[in-house]
């Protein structure tokens, strides 16, 4: 991101940037909250452990699947 905007207008992009990142923080907390008080802790630890498991298999088989080489 800072190679590709003009230095004069970066304080404002990070600036948005924040703004956009603490607006998302607050709403996730909100609804994670919400979830977990009508299904429980556990319920969502476990889903959670599910979606971030999914997550790692599908960045791995995307990461092969396309071709990204190391660098080095």
């Amino acid at each position: 991101m800072q190679n590709s905007i003009d230095a004069t207008n970066l304080p404002n992009v990070y600036a948005t940037y924040g703004v956009i990142l603490s607006t998302v923080s607050g709403f996730s907390i909100t609804l994670m909250g919400f979830i977990v008080d009508t299904f429980g802790v556990k319920t969502v630890y476990i889903v959670c452990a599910i979606f971030f498991s999914l997550s790692a298999c599908l960045s791995f088989f995307l990461t092969n699947r396309i071709g990204i080489k190391k660098e080095g």
